[in-house]
């Protein structure tokens, strides 16, 4: 009987739907959840954080996704720009199969 039903959810999760409905089903358990979970004796358990090591916080975060952003466009610059230039250096019959790019 187990290899029945995880052939069956092996197909169900195959679908295209499926992934969509499991975050819409997570989603909205989230937000029940938070809905029961929010009452004042849980807001005396979190401590207060000062707006300036918010935004302090928040600088560093921003700048080090600038950086990452920035590494990762040049990286695809530099490959689609590669993959152009083999294209137009090298002889048709000295180019791969299978393409990369």
């Amino acid at each position: 009987m187990s290899d029945r039903l995880r052939f069956f959810l092996s197909r169900v999760s195959e679908r295209l739907w499926f992934r969509p409905l499991a975050m819409c089903v997570l989603s909205i358990t989230t937000v029940f959840l938070a809905g029961t979970l929010d009452n004042p004796e849980i807001g005396q358990l979190v401590p207060t954080i000062a707006q300036d090591s918010i935004e302090t916080l928040l600088a560093i975060i921003s700048a080090s996704m600038l950086v990452i952003a920035t590494f990762t466009v040049a990286s695809m610059v530099s490959a689609c720009w590669r993959c152009g230039m083999l294209r137009y250096t090298m002889p048709a019959w000295h180019l791969p199969e299978q393409k990369m790019c």
